[in-house]
């Protein structure tokens, strides 16, 4: 695994590791320093921290955050429908993320399939640059729009 500065990571708290190695060592990757949303502000928040919020609900079975532009954010979800009830906490919940990407149009909804990118990878997180390089591939059609 190659990390890059600026990933966000959950250190070990032993130290130093088993092997001998006298560097700080990594209990968990928790995202990469491209799965940032860029506010029309300037400000970035960490894709990561939107992808919390869908664990919490075990109908949804995958995501993914595209970034069109600043302006323009989809959030598409794969649900397990036998399992998905409107229910209100999940509508809050959206609510809030929404909330918290105030300035950028928001637009969640539930897809068919979520793509995986090259090499059948889960991509859950398109930056701009990414989607500018294979929109086709991250463009979906929205069964419902929440």
């Amino acid at each position: 695994i190659r990390y890059q500065g600026g990933d966000l990571i959950i250190p070990q708290k032993q130290h130093p590791c088993h092997c001998g190695c006298n560097f700080q060592t990594i209990k968990k990757l928790m995202g990469r320093k491209y799965e940032f949303i860029h506010m029309p502000n300037g400000d970035k928040i960490h894709g990561a921290l939107l992808g919390e919020t869908f664990k919490e609900f075990n109908f949804i079975k995958n995501f993914q955050v595209v970034q069109r532009n600043v302006h323009e954010v989809f959030i598409y979800l794969e649900i397990d429908e036998s399992r998905y009830s409107n229910e209100n906490n999940f509508m809050r919940e959206m609510g809030c993320l929404k909330e918290k990407l105030t300035g950028v149009k928001t637009t969640i909804g539930f897809v068919d399939k979520i793509k995986r990118g090259e090499n059948s990878k889960n991509m859950p997180y398109i930056p701009i640059h990414l989607y500018e390089k294979y929109k086709e591939n991250y463009t979906y059609t929205i069964n419902k729009e929440l």
